[in-house]
């Protein structure tokens, strides 16, 4: 199969590449928009048949509320707040901009409510609360943004007041998300490029697993698009997405690169150097593929639609890098024959069949662990359990605001409300007791 693979690839080569090409537009317009289609909402993180959201469907049919959601104004005031005296006008102002939003439902303030725990320790800061509807991810955003900028326009609130609740900080994780996961790639490029070059001692060589990953990205999120036309697909998708792209397409690419680059410094850049190449590296792409494709499937058994949604993307991540090593990077190495050397060292070029010092000493390493097999097992067994050792102390907590900068405004407000305020107002326990008679109701309350 892959000796046939490597003849055709070398016979069609420009056919192939040019397929791989047309596929990889359409996958990008088809996918170019999937980055505002996914979503983050609190429900992503729930078991749809579990108690928690149960729960949340008996309150909203019975209120109209939507528990898991909500706003939370922090206003911050010079003047001393107590639950006898009238609101300052920033409180006010407070108030009056949350009852004005067509989504809350009800306000909860410290005056109209008479309850101290919505007023801070030093009695210069209160919590105004908004219960809102059910709402879409789309109308979060929105909602978010509207509150953020009337806010800035309000000169009583413009510097006291700081947005946040379960609402705005989903909202805001997400941009926080986005805005570091685009940093964090833009990063590791130079890095990875500048490691590549070091290890195939060639630009060209060393670009082509970078090739590779923007194939994959394509073709991921094209399958992701796709997944889109039956059902939601988390945020948590993309994350692992660019990530998985990339380490795929770079651990492909090594296997295949450096064994096309040992097969023509013996056998020239022909077609037996290709098919050797594909029999070998190509049957351990496919295999390491398809192994890490089943291991990220598990994810797909979860009930949360997070853990689902990054089960799926792995799976279509790893079958997309596999398919552009066995088909698309075969086909520009066949094009580029000996080039694929350019760029590289004089001594590399002017003589192919020298053999590269790493290679003795990956050769030095791998003798050395045959010869003492259990005494290099137990050292590096040792060794992981040390490097994983941390996760003794691990916590486990879901995405809200409370993993937000304080300079993020649902940040700050969860950070307030957690140190400033006796009993945190915002995350109040709700249970939903059924009781036909209604005899036992209010001696369980």
């Amino acid at each position: 199969m892959f000796t046939t693979l490597g003849s055709v690839l070398h016979a069609k080569r420009k056919l192939a590449l040019l397929v791989a090409i047309v596929c990889a537009v359409l996958a990008a317009v088809f996918g170019g928009a999937v980055q505002t289609m996914v979503t983050n909402g609190l429900s992503d993180y729930d078991d749809p048949t579990g108690p928690h959201t149960v729960a949340r469907s008996v309150i909203q049919d019975a209120t109209g509320v939507d528990p898991q959601q909500g706003y939370a104004l922090l206003i911050r005031t010079e003047e001393p707040i107590r639950a006898g005296l009238e609101p300052t006008r920033a409180v006010s102002a407070g108030i009056a901009l949350l009852k004005e939003r067509p989504e809350v439902q009800r306000v909860v303030d410290y005056a109209t409510d008479r309850n101290p725990a919505l007023i801070s320790k030093d009695g210069r800061s209160t919590v105004v609360l908004g219960a809102v509807r059910p709402m879409t991810e789309k109308e979060t955003k929105e909602a978010e943004k509207a509150l953020m900028a009337a806010i800035d326009a309000d000169p009583v609130l413009k510097g006291h007041a700081h947005l946040g609740g379960p609402t705005i900080g989903m909202v805001q994780v997400g941009q926080v998300t986005a805005k570091d996961l685009a940093m964090a790639e833009g990063l590791a490029m130079p890095v990875i490029l500048i490691l590549l070059f070091l290890v195939f001692r060639g630009l060209v060589a060393a670009l082509l697993p970078l090739v590779g990953a923007i194939f994959t990205l394509l073709f991921t999120l094209a399958g992701l698009r796709l997944a889109m036309l039956f059902g939601n697909v988390s945020s948590g998708a993309l994350n692992l997405a660019f990530a998985l792209a990339l380490g795929l397409a770079v651990d492909f690419g090594l296997l295949i690169i450096s064994r096309y680059r040992d097969e023509i410094a013996v056998h020239g850049a022909g077609v037996l150097a290709l098919r050797r190449t594909m029999e070998t590296a190509g049957r351990t792409v496919l295999f390491s593929g398809l192994t890490v494709a089943a291991a990220l499937a598990a994810l797909l058994v979860f009930p949360q639609p997070y853990l689902r949604s990054m089960g799926l993307a792995g799976v279509i991540t790893s079958l997309a890098a596999v398919l552009f090593a066995v088909l698309g990077l075969p086909a520009i190495l066949a094009l580029l024959g000996e080039r694929v050397n350019s760029l590289a060292p004089r001594r590399r070029q002017r003589d192919t069949s020298l053999e590269d010092p790493a290679v003795r000493r990956w050769r030095a390493i791998a003798s050395g662990v045959m010869r003492r097999p259990v005494t290099v097992a137990v050292a590096a067994v040792v060794v992981l359990l040390a490097v994983a050792s941390p996760v003794l102390g691990i916590r486990f907590t879901g995405a809200d605001a409370s993993a937000l900068p304080s300079s993020i405004s649902a940040g700050k407000v969860a950070a307030a409300m957690a140190e400033d305020f006796e009993k945190p107002p915002s995350s109040p326990l709700r249970i939903v007791v059924e009781d036909a008679a209604g005899a036992g109701l209010q001696a369980y309350a």
